[in-house]
């Protein structure tokens, strides 16, 4: 039954491509027509005899629609990560496809608390030695969002918008340089 859902929804998306495809390994026009009309109890009786319809599993496809997933779940925990601690709208554009004012809606949905708008203050002299020296050591790590998560976490009373102040002298126009994990 499966399959045949599957197949029904191609024909439903009506990809110009999956159709040309379907025409091509010997199916007619009224064939597919009358699987689509098929009323459900017919669809079934049709689904548990053999009906002519296989699924091939495509592992590769599979992995590679699996890390995609992946990869955009930790773009949404990063984002949201960032947000929740005080990142600036302007480090949001930089590190994410985002505009400004999407970066905006989403400080004030998720982190309405932190994001009240002003310039953030300045650490103190000896914590913002502190965090610039912590920078450097994090120099070696080739994600701008990780680098900065995790000078967060060495000073986690401080709003990231403050470590931004901090360390933007060294870092200007260089939060997209290499991969955006």
């Amino acid at each position: 039954m499966f399959a045949l859902t599957r197949l029904i929804a191609a024909m439903e998306d009506a990809d110009p491509q999956v159709l040309h495809q379907m025409l091509g390994a010997g199916m007619t026009p009224e064939l597919l027509d009358r699987l689509r009309s098929m009323p459900l109890n017919e669809a079934l009786r049709f689904a548990v005899g053999q009906c002519g319809l296989a699924i091939a599993v495509d592992t590769a496809a599979m992995r590679a629609q699996l890390q995609r997933i992946d990869r955009a779940k930790a773009d949404r925990e990063a984002l949201e990560y960032l947000v929740r601690h005080g990142a600036s709208p302007r480090l949001l554009t930089q590190l994410f496809t985002l505009s400004q004012s999407d970066a905006r809606r989403l400080r004030r949905v998720l982190a309405p608390d932190v994001a009240t708008g002003g310039r953030p203050r300045l650490p103190p002299d000896e914590m913002r030695d502190e965090i610039e020296r912590v920078w450097a050591e994090l120099a070696a790590e080739p994600c701008p969002r990780a680098r900065i998560r995790r000078l967060h976490e060495r000073f986690a009373t401080q709003v990231i918008a403050s470590l931004e102040l901090v360390i933007l002298p060294q870092v200007t126009g260089a939060w997209r340089s290499g991969p955006q994990a």
